[in-house]
């Protein structure tokens, strides 16, 4: 069973690279784990900068992304999508779902903006990689759990254990600001670069974190 569920979700993995939808940067992660006969990759997220807007209830049918990026940020960008005048759509990355293998969702604009006189919160967010690993035995499980225990990741764990067993790593390097709210700047717009600087210093650890765990998984696995 794990071979065979392991083989469909390497190929819907290759079907979203070929079909340039998956974040190219999570990539050589992904291969690392994949190459072993103990894992195998569902979703995954390389880490990335948001802007987004909903309600108090931060509900999936009022929530809208505004601007998304895999990539450090220009302090144009942030202005711009903070004024919800997004001008440029990013790389594409695999969504995050571990009932959905390695299904694709484009990065950037992805919705049309909802009324701006409604009562929403605009969020800017640094959010860390994660990624969803089904496991060959509880063992191999546990194996990897120690070790992100040894990066001092915290957030890490197992979410399922049947039919299949799925671990998610997940990293540390968060960024919340509520920057709107009721359609008013809760942050001087004309000030943005501080927090340019602090997303692009949370995105660039998440990448320290990230590189540093697979090398000493390649080295224990």
């Amino acid at each position: 069973m794990f071979e065979d569920d392991k083989s469909n979700s390497l190929q819907k993995l290759d079907y979203a690279i070929k079909n340039k939808l998956a974040d190219e940067a999570i990539l050589p992660f992904l291969k690392i784990i994949n190459n072993t006969d103990f894992f195998y990759t569902t979703s995954s997220c390389y880490g990335r900068i948001t802007i987004d807007k909903s309600d108090l209830t931060i509900n999936k049918k009022t929530h809208v992304w505004i601007a998304k990026y895999h990539k450090c940020i220009k302090d144009a960008e942030l202005s711009d999508a903070l004024n919800e005048q997004p001008t440029r759509v990013e790389l594409r990355g695999i969504n995050i779902d571990k009932n959905k293998s390695h299904s694709a969702a484009s990065c950037g604009v992805l919705n049309p903006l909802r009324n701006k006189e409604s009562p929403d919160v605009v969020w800017v967010r640094n959010l860390p990689f994660i990624m969803h690993v089904c496991a060959k035995d509880i063992d191999s499980a546990e194996k990897l759990l120690k070790l992100t225990k040894t990066q001092g990741l915290k957030r890490c764990g197992i979410m399922q254990l049947k039919p299949r067993i799925f671990v998610e790593l997940r990293g540390e390097d968060v960024v919340e600001i509520p920057a709107k709210y009721k359609n008013e700047f809760l942050i001087n717009i004309n000030e943005t670069e501080k927090i340019t600087e602090i997303l692009n210093h949370s995105f660039l650890k998440n990448k320290e974190r990230l590189e540093k765990l697979f090398r000493e998984f390649e080295i224990i696995f």
